[in-house]
């Protein structure tokens, strides 16, 4: 059993699909069907259902595949431990990220990374925090940089720094929704149920976060628009045309939000861990470690 074998029969799992598999494995469809039929051969049992639409593992392909992605992880650690040993001369890591946050963060994480590993390939997977979670449960990430919102058991998490939660919203349309606004631009969470809010679609951190804010505080919220973008929430929150809950990260992104527009939750500040997340049994080496003591820096 080869590594191939085993990225092409858990690509085709994860895709539900032999044409969508082998189109990102860059490889003709047949012939990754004749691949997996060789597989299947070899080893005595069906791995895909093929009568199910979108095509589905067997019994035999679950076991297959929960092996396949011990072995490739085990076989990840064991490069990164050799990258370790030739003291990070040559290699790669994977990491994911929100879209929005890579756009901030990395600008200022990398120039000292790479002054630090020139040798180091970093290849980035942007994605919203369920999509990312599930590609660092799947092996393929090595880290994550995220909110520390999700009660995952398998991970870990490094801290780097804590970052508040803030309300967008022009005051004439805070006391058209009579909320009570306090000293130092504070709102009362309590008062905010007739805003009409820009809240993100169900899967992002921040939806995760207000919809456990709301739900704690009994409050049906007034959604105006779903959107999949936090800058464009606040966007939209500075020009006047509803509310919206955002992290202070993307106000500095987005540029056109005047600091009187900002408020903080009065009693209830909102704030969370921004962490670097992956697999308890990832090995984690030196140049991993570097690159979160670097992140802390300069981002704290």
């Amino acid at each position: 059993m080869d590594c191939r074998e085993l990225v092409y029969i858990l690509k085709v799992a994860d895709c539900q699909s032999i044409t969508k598999a082998a189109n990102e494995l860059y490889i003709s469809q047949p012939s990754l069907s004749h691949f997996i039929l060789k597989v299947e051969e070899k080893m005595g049992v069906k791995l895909f259902d093929r009568s199910t639409n979108p095509i589905s593992l067997t019994y035999a392909g679950e076991k297959y595949v929960d092996t396949a992605r011990q072995m490739l992880r085990l076989n990840e650690n064991l490069l990164r431990e050799f990258r370790d040993i030739s003291q990070g001369k040559k290699g790669r890591i994977k990491i994911g990220i929100p879209k929005e946050r890579a756009a901030y963060m990395l600008p200022l994480i990398l120039p000292e990374f790479y002054n630090l590993y020139p040798g180091i390939e970093v290849k980035v997977y942007e994605a919203r925090t369920m999509l990312l979670i599930d590609s660092v449960v799947k092996g393929h990430t090595d880290f994550l940089i995220i909110p520390d919102t999700v009660d995952e058991k398998i991970l870990d998490t490094y801290f780097i720094y804590e970052e508040e939660l803030v309300l967008i919203c022009k005051e004439d349309l805070l006391k058209r929704a009579e909320c009570r606004i306090g000293s130092r631009n504070q709102v009362d969470i309590e008062s905010i149920r007739k805003l009409p809010l820009f809240v993100l679609n169900k899967g992002h951190a921040v939806r995760i976060t207000v919809d456990k804010l709301f739900k704690k505080h009994k409050i049906i919220p007034n959604i105006a628009m779903e959107l999949s973008s936090n800058l464009t929430a606040c966007r939209l929150a500075a020009e006047g045309l509803g509310a919206a809950i955002v992290p202070k990260l993307t106000v500095r992104l987005a540029q056109n939000v005047d600091k009187n527009d900002i408020y903080s939750f009065a009693d209830n500040p909102i704030s969370w861990k921004v962490v670097a997340a992956y697999r308890r049994d990832s090995y984690i080496g030196e140049i991993e470690k570097d690159f979160f003591e670097i992140a802390k820096k300069v981002l704290s």
